[in-house]
């Protein structure tokens, strides 16, 4: 079988300049051609919506605060199992110059992003809890999933076929609240797994470590939480640790999914 991957982080990070003269054509030693080749590169993975009580999914479905959603279509309710299957931490601009980038602004549109607090400190960010830095950035996660069908479900999405599981691909980014209810818990249970079974951590990132462990041997359950800020409330996504999958599953997840 062809080995899929859920890419976690599809954003391109390589940029190329082309230089063409009349009998040649030059391409800066920066192009990664194998970027291009690798067919995970060319899978739209949908992304795992929680409908708030504002924005693009209310008004696509009203009424369902704390629903989920798969790909802004199927309605999955306000309860979805999945495994987790891959994940990767992040660092995403969150000032710049002293000035809070917002949401929906037009600097929102350029925020910039790092798979490391290494990669951020090279461009003169850090993560700064005591917000006193001009330029800073938070911590956030993706983590890639395939959902269990739920019951009844006629879509027609969940296509692929696990032992006795119907799944679909999907895919979630996580910041603030999101990062420390979902994707660190996610990474907790993958952590201890892999002290118990005595495999070496050090010097590994989040996805290697997820890896290293097998941490897609679990069910889990993400529900929503209706979070009371004063004046505004909003849905904030939860997960909870479920039973252990059965060997013909974690079978096919380590075959199509394994690698960090």
């Amino acid at each position: 079988m062809a080995k899929t991957k859920i890419t976690p982080d599809a954003e391109e990070t390589t940029s190329t300049a082309v230089a063409v003269t009349e009998s040649t054509s030059v391409v800066e030693s920066s192009y990664n051609p194998d970027q291009y080749d690798d067919t995970s590169r060319d899978i739209e993975i949908p992304v795992l919506g929680l409908v708030n009580n504002v924005g693009p999914l209310a008004k696509k479905f009203p009424n369902k605060g704390g629903n989920y959603v798969l790909g802004e279509q199927v309605l999955l309710g306000e309860k979805v199992d999945v495994i987790p299957v891959q994940i990767a931490k992040f660092f995403r601009e969150t000032h710049r110059n002293g000035k809070e980038i917002k949401y929906g602004s037009p600097e929102d549109k350029t925020r910039r992003r790092f798979a490391s607090a290494h990669d951020a400190a090279k461009a003169g960010y850090v993560v700064d809890f005591d917000n006193v830095q001009p330029n800073r950035v938070e911590e956030g996660g993706v983590v890639g999933y395939l959902v269990i069908a739920p019951a009844g479900d006629k879509s027609g999405e969940f296509i692929i076929r696990a032992g006795d599981l119907h799944l679909a691909q999907a895919k979630c980014s996580y910041q603030r609240g999101g990062f420390k209810s979902v994707f660190r818990r996610i990474f907790e249970a993958a952590h201890k797994l892999a002290l118990v079974e005595g495999i070496q951590t050090k010097g590994l990132n989040h996805a290697q470590v997820f890896a290293a462990a097998r941490g897609w041997r679990y069910r889990w359950t993400l529900t929503g939480e209706l979070v009371d800020g004063g004046q505004n409330s909003w849905w904030e996504p939860r997960i909870s640790k479920g039973e252990l999958l059965p060997d013909d599953v974690v079978n096919y997840i380590t075959t199509n999914y394994g690698s960090a």
